[in-house]
């Protein structure tokens, strides 16, 4: 798919680009219920900013996306350390970051997107964290353009990544 010069659509394919590494990364190595979760939620993202491009050139959106029933079903405000954010029910390459919703620091966000991840440093601070929502906030540094850096060690070619690649270990697991 071709995003052409139009700037939204090419922030929203970077982003769909962006949700099918973290996704690929996460399956690679998933052993939990929780990552699968985490890379299904992941996997919508990336589809939603595709069919907004999709949409954007008329063409056919394909199957509707789950929702997730968590979600503000319109944009509600939310104010953390006071500042005012707002929690929008759909993708958006200006609200391209998701929360899954829950303990913020000291108070209750709703799940949602938003302009900006502000719950990032509440919780590398406070370390408030609902626990569905650890894991996505372990690996949502990759949509802040520090792709591939945002896992960290573990993913082929060292001893502790069961690098299945083709060398001569073929893994540790």
């Amino acid at each position: 798919m071709d995003a052409g010069t139009d700037p939204m659509s090419r922030q929203a394919l970077a982003d769909a680009s962006e949700r099918y590494t973290a996704a690929g990364g996460i399956l690679s190595s998933a052993t939990t219920v929780g990552e699968l979760q985490v890379a299904k939620r992941i996997v919508v993202e990336g589809l939603t900013a595709t069919r907004l491009v999709r949409e954007k050139q008329g063409l056919p959106l394909g199957p509707d996306l789950p929702v997730d029933p968590r979600t503000v079903d319109q944009p509600t405000p939310v104010v953390h350390d006071g500042d005012q954010y707002t929690a929008y029910p759909g993708y958006h390459p200006a609200q391209p970051y998701f929360f899954g919703g829950g303990q913020v620091g000291g108070g209750i966000a709703p799940a949602g997107y938003y302009k900006t991840p502000f719950w990032k440093k509440a919780l590398a601070v406070g370390g408030a964290v609902v626990a569905g929502d650890m894991i996505g906030n372990a690996v949502s540094g990759i949509f802040d353009g520090d792709q591939g850096q945002g896992f960290g060690g573990g993913f082929g070619g060292d001893d502790d990544g069961g690098d299945w690649g083709g060398d001569d270990g073929g893994g540790t697991w």
